[in-house]
């Protein structure tokens, strides 16, 4: 056990040192070869760890302790970082001859490397690298290494987007798409789109937590701008209507709803068998049909709105852009026609990530309120509906519904110390967290 506990120790400070040489040179030849190295070995402990815990002379606490000397690599982690970062090298070739050929621009001044050192990133799994200028550090492009159906989807969706009449939103464009090959032989096909200005708005709400007493007043201004521009824009997109012409750009709404909808109906289930969870309303919720209920209009909806995937730069004029738009869909039925609500789905979905990205960065339960309902409110001032009432009863049932997941999830966090989330917060304030959700109910 010490044994390994000082490899681990170890092999977590040769991390450090490394992402801190990323950032400053994100393109060395050294670099790749130093992080292939630190992948091999700390492989090479886990994989020592899984053999003794197979022939059980490691008890389950000391498996636990070992996962708390190196957190961030859980074993599904370590799995995805030594199978996906062996083509670094060559992927970064590739990608330089892209950049040079179909974009363009001078690799020599360039820096190029994956966002998550060794790891892919994104919900998709596909590697996501960037390009920076190396003298002023500014961000180029973006550049993804997908198939041709994602790039397809993507394609239609920015396609989609840019038909609209919208003045507040704004999307990354397609820079270029190309193929290349490996020193191996592999084929590769780049995406490039452009770059978001600005910030994400869960950097505002992480340097509102991290505000000192001086600071606090104006990183309190700054969130509540980009807050209400993120409502605005969500407004903005939902109220842009369905044509006949594009319901073929519509991907599986109803099912997924309906999906989501069983989903939580298990976890109801399972949550009614505790008396701590006695006061929330089951019957209610049980009753809750989304497909129907949450049918108000047609619209555009964009599938996973959340503070991560927006960007806000407060400027004159100030701009809004929401990345990650392969998952747009639009609600409505293409088998009937009829209208489903989805783009409550969007609401709640990103009002309910408000409050775990609070909870996470330190905020209290008054605080986090004043965001949410700053939140509701600018989303309702910009929303465009012939019944407020009837959309407001929807996005309350919507929030309610993402909540049960959401304390579902985190009752299962608590029994398992070795869950990312766990090993991150803590069970204090998990249990915090989910307190702050039931308070809904």
């Amino acid at each position: 056990l010490k044994l390994f506990s000082a490899k681990l120790r170890g092999l977590k400070s040769q991390s450090n040192d490394l992402l801190q040489q990323c950032q400053t040179n994100l393109s060395s030849q050294e670099l790749d070869e130093k992080l292939l190295t630190l992948t091999k070995s700390v492989k090479d402990v886990f994989l020592e760890i899984d053999q003794w815990n197979s022939k059980e002379l490691l008890t389950k606490s000391e498996i636990f302790s070992l996962a708390k000397e190196y957190p961030t690599f859980s074993d599904q982690t370590i799995k995805r970082f030594a199978e996906d970062s062996t083509g670094i090298s060559s992927h970064q070739q590739a990608i330089r001859k892209f950049v040079s050929d179909t974009l363009g621009l001078k690799t020599l001044n360039l820096s190029i490397n994956a966002i998550t050192p060794g790891l892919t990133s994104g919900a998709s799994g596909e590697p996501v690298y960037m390009v920076l200028d190396k003298e002023t550090k500014k961000l180029l492009c973006i550049i993804k290494i997908k198939n041709i159906e994602s790039i397809t989807e993507e394609i239609n969706a920015m396609r989609l987007l840019k038909n609209q009449n919208m003045s507040i939103c704004h999307f990354p464009e397609v820079l270029g798409i190309g193929k290349s090959q490996t020193e191996s032989g592999q084929n590769l096909i780049f995406f490039a789109q452009s770059a978001a200005p600005g910030v994400s708005i869960d950097k505002y709400i992480e340097r509102r937590g991290q505000a000192n007493v001086t600071q606090q007043h104006q990183a309190n201004q700054d969130l509540n701008r980009a807050i209400e521009f993120m409502a605005s824009g969500m407004a903005e997109l939902h109220n842009q209507k369905i044509k006949e012409g594009i319901v073929d750009a519509s991907t599986q709404t109803v099912d997924y709803l309906k999906k989501y909808q069983n989903e939580m109906s298990g976890c109801l289930r399972e949550l009614s068998k505790n008396s701590l969870f006695s006061k929330l309303p089951f019957e209610k919720l049980n009753n809750m049909n989304l497909a129907q209920d949450a049918a108000l209009e047609s619209t555009l909806i964009h599938g996973d709105f959340h503070p991560g995937n927006v960007f806000f730069l407060d400027g004159e004029p100030p701009h809004l852009t929401i990345i990650d738009n392969d998952g747009i869909l639009n609600s409505l039925d293409t088998e009937t026609m009829a209208p489903v609500g989805a783009a409550t789905y969007d609401f709640a979905f990103c009002y309910q990530w408000i409050m775990v990205l609070g909870a996470m960065n330190n905020l209290d339960r008054s605080q986090i309120k004043e965001i949410t309902n700053e939140f509701e409110k600018q989303y309702l001032a910009f929303r465009e509906v012939d019944d407020p009432e009837a959309l407001k009863n929807e996005m309350d049932y919507m929030k309610a519904f993402i909540a049960i997941k959401y304390i579902y999830l985190l009752t299962q966090v608590l029994k398992s110390p070795t869950h990312p989330w766990y090993r991150s917060l803590g069970a204090e304030k998990i249990t915090t967290l989910r307190a702050l959700l039931m308070q809904q109910f």
